[in-house]
């Protein structure tokens, strides 16, 4: 058999040598390296996508989740991108009913819900988007992101400014909001009143008038003819020096808008600091006794 032979031989023979050789080699199982355990929260969706057709008070939205798990998960925080957003955590009973607001920690197999409200009297026409930033602890500090978007009808009640600053300079200071109804229905205001803002579950405290007083003016029409009622807003001159976070509740006779609020920040003039004085009497060191 010549050369040439001898090599096509070779090639047709090498793969089943091979297959032969790895068929009577023993197995050796490779190492495994371990993953990341799974997130312990899962919700039953990430995204809610909601257009609204009419002039309501408030639309709202919910995301459902459940500790799939062995361990306890505590939820951290659950913070909506916009502050015109407020996000509610409510744990429920096996048979899906309210059990307790505020709920933080889950049990394994336990369920809750995160709900969203956003009043549509501060806000815009047209489509809006916001993420809800969700922090927990599964035994592993972890993050999911929600998704809120809404499209809003054209306002029939609306609120101008949506939102109050002040800023202290030792003066009082004066603002004036308006309710403005575009139907032609006619909205009384019957009460007002500046809440602190204060933590999911605690009750409202009213703000001292000798801080912040609102006081309910006579209703005016606007140059599009629409009847609006003016709020003035005073703010004290002298405050404490601590940031003052709070809202304008305002009470009205039209049960479809039968609250609204308006957030307002009062923010105190910076404390002076008074600087250290140094001695304009050069050191003189004393006598060295022996």
């Amino acid at each position: 058999m010549d050369r040439s032979r001898w090599i096509l031989l070779s090639l047709v023979l090498s793969p089943c040598l091979a297959s032969f050789v790895a068929w009577t080699s023993p197995a050796a199982p490779g190492a495994i390296s371990g993953g990341h355990p799974k997130s312990a929260l899962s919700f039953s969706q990430y995204a809610v996508n909601w257009k609204e057709t009419r002039a309501v008070p408030s639309v709202r939205a919910h995301f459902n989740f459940r500790n799939t798990s062995d361990r306890p998960v505590k939820i951290l925080s659950a913070k909506p991108s916009c502050g015109c957003v407020s996000a509610n955590i409510v744990g429920f009973r096996s048979n899906a009913e309210t059990a307790e607001r505020y709920k933080l920690t889950y049990a394994p197999g336990e369920a809750g819900r995160i709900e969203l409200a956003l009043p549509t009297a501060n806000e815009e026409a047209g489509r809006h988007e916001y993420t809800i930033a969700v922090a927990y602890n599964d035994g592993e500090d972890r993050k999911a992101e929600l998704k809120f978007n809404v499209e809003l009808p054209a306002k029939s009640v609306r609120l101008e400014p949506s939102e109050l600053y002040f800023y202290q300079y030792g003066e009082p200071l004066s603002r004036t909001l308006k309710v403005i109804d575009d139907r032609n229905k006619v909205l009384d205001v019957t009460d007002v009143r500046i809440e602190y803002h204060r933590p999911r579950g605690q009750t409202p405290e009213v703000v001292s008038t000798d801080l912040a007083e609102a006081t309910i003016e006579p209703s005016e029409i606007t140059p599009q003819g629409r009847r609006a009622t003016p709020i003035r807003i005073d703010v004290a001159g002298d405050i404490d020096p601590v940031e003052k976070i709070a809202h304008v509740v305002i009470t009205t006779s039209d049960p479809d808008f039968k609250v609204l609020k308006v957030p307002m920040l009062i923010q105190p003039r910076p404390k002076k600091e008074t600087p250290v004085q140094q001695s304009s009497v050069p050191f003189a060191p004393g006598p060295v006794t022996r």
